[in-house]
């Protein structure tokens, strides 16, 4: 299976009429360390939950998988 992440999205961002479960983009990712190379993955919206707990009142969880472009594609 491909590896999952999860986004904290304001309820409220633009972002969010653009996002679709199902769609797939490609999406540009960082090494946590400075000096590591970004990677191109194609990553699909898995699914967005807006019924969150308090503490995150105001947002959606966005949930993406990632695939190497060019594999499961």
């Amino acid at each position: 299976s491909a590896p999952g992440i999860d986004i904290l999205v304001n309820q409220n961002s633009k972002i969010l009429k653009h996002l679709q479960i199902g769609n797939s983009i490609n999406m540009k990712y960082y090494p946590s360390d400075y000096w590591g190379e970004s990677v191109t993955m194609r990553t699909e919206i898995r699914y967005i939950k807006t019924d969150l707990d308090r503490r995150m009142k105001g947002h959606c969880l966005v949930g993406l998988s990632a695939y190497e472009i060019g594999k499961n594609n």
